[in-house]
């Protein structure tokens, strides 16, 4: 639980991600993650995790932030957010209902135990409380400029939409964390799970340090495991993706030429 004072958090204006989750290595550097059971150390905190999440999930938990149909936060502190999960599934593009399915299970599977060292913050918690088929249909709170979520039959007969709820805890530590702001399709894109993880880590920090990061150090500090020459050749492959997004890898050191443009829209939007 946090001690620390909360700061304004807009529930009209979800960031995409938030910093710890990158730093503590919320996610595993690859798309095909395995199940571990182990505590990790960074420099920014520790993360006790029971579960199976790897950047394909992040990719998923960064959609439903940044493509909400609506948000509210319940009495008891929740956040629900509501998505089309056509728009989800497109978004993501990898695979189809029944993989994008499982990988949301995985998403609420996970127990984390989650520490951050600058605030002080502990928390033990899941990430999802409950995902629900729903019907319902969203529309504009008279009394504020909030989104609320109506539960009615869409008399129109629309596809089903998504609400995802998230953990009290987990709640309030994306409310407590340092929001980031950026389309997550340009990440999506890249193949490599290693250049997710690095790109998601850079894009972490407001600032970079003076000549850019060491890329060994920072393939380590993403956690990425097996030899050095193998994460190399993947990030190489991801060369052209990491450039569009301002990310270059130029004589051992990993450059970023600017934050990424909050504005930019997702493909089709």
């Amino acid at each position: 639980m946090s001690g620390n004072k909360k700061h304004e958090f807009d529930l009209t204006h979800l960031p995409t991600t938030t910093a710890h989750q990158a730093r503590c290595l919320v996610f595993q550097p690859t798309r095909r993650p395995v199940r571990i059971s182990q505590k990790l150390e960074t420099r920014w905190g520790w993360l006790k995790i029971e579960g199976k999440l790897g950047q394909a999930h992040a990719d998923i938990l960064e959609v439903i932030m940044r493509e909400n149909l609506g948000v509210r936060k319940m009495d008891d502190g929740r956040i629900q957010i509501l998505v089309d999960p056509y728009r989800l599934r497109k978004a993501v593009g990898k695979y189809g209902h029944d993989k994008l399915w499982e990988r949301i299970k995985d998403l609420k599977a996970a127990i984390l135990e989650l520490f951050i060292f600058k605030r002080g913050d502990k928390y033990l918690c899941s990430i999802l409380d409950e995902i629900k088929e729903t019907d319902s249909r969203i529309e504009k709170d008279p009394r504020s400029s909030l989104m609320k979520l109506i539960d009615k039959d869409d008399d129109g007969g629309g596809r089903r939409k998504w609400r995802f709820t998230f953990s009290g805890q987990w709640s309030e530590f994306i409310q407590n964390d340092i929001g980031r702001f950026y389309n997550p399709a340009f990440i999506i894109n890249l193949r490599h799970g290693i250049s997710q993880a690095l790109a998601r880590h850079v894009f972490s920090h407001q600032d970079q340090p003076n000549g850019g990061w060491d890329l060994e150090t920072l393939i380590q500090t993403v956690g990425a495991g097996g030899r050095i020459r193998d994460r190399r050749s993947e990030l190489a492959a991801d060369h052209e993706g990491l450039k569009k997004i301002g990310i270059f890898i130029v004589d051992g050191k990993v450059r970023r030429d600017h934050m990424p443009d909050p504005r930019d829209h997702m493909p089709g939007k």
